[in-house]
């Protein structure tokens, strides 16, 4: 069986047969394909943390967790029988980013704005 052919390629005066087997070959590798892509989870695909895997992954004692989830103080979510905890990590890398501290350089910059901003405003009066 010939496997990349590129039908373009081929003069208008071609005269295509294919057989039942060749089909039948050509589903089946399909199939293969999709099963293989469906069975490997996408990059994509958001990942679900236990706590034990969250604590690895933030360095952190499972306690600490235990009370940022009391405190509602981070994402998580439960089973619906309230028993299990799990935190999805995409979730977990928002909140982890999502308190940035600008830098000296970056703070200073803003001052000097905000000190001509006032000046400005001064002389407008």
């Amino acid at each position: 069986m010939i496997n990349n052919i590129n039908l373009e390629n081929l003069p208008t005066w071609v005269k295509l047969e294919v057989s039942k087997a060749d089909l039948e070959a050509f589903a089946q590798t399909l199939l293969a394909q999709n099963k293989s892509q469906t069975s490997t989870p996408s990059v994509s695909a958001k990942r679900l943390l236990t706590m034990d895997e969250l604590a690895t992954y933030l360095s952190t004692a499972k306690q600490t967790i235990y009370g940022w989830v009391h405190q509602k103080k981070i994402p998580y979510h439960k089973q619906p029988t309230g028993r299990k905890t799990y935190f999805v990590k995409e979730e977990i890398d928002k909140w982890l980013t999502a308190n940035r501290r600008s830098t000296t350089i970056e703070l200073e910059a803003q001052a000097a704005q905000h000190i001509e901003s006032q000046k400005l405003k001064r002389r407008a009066k």
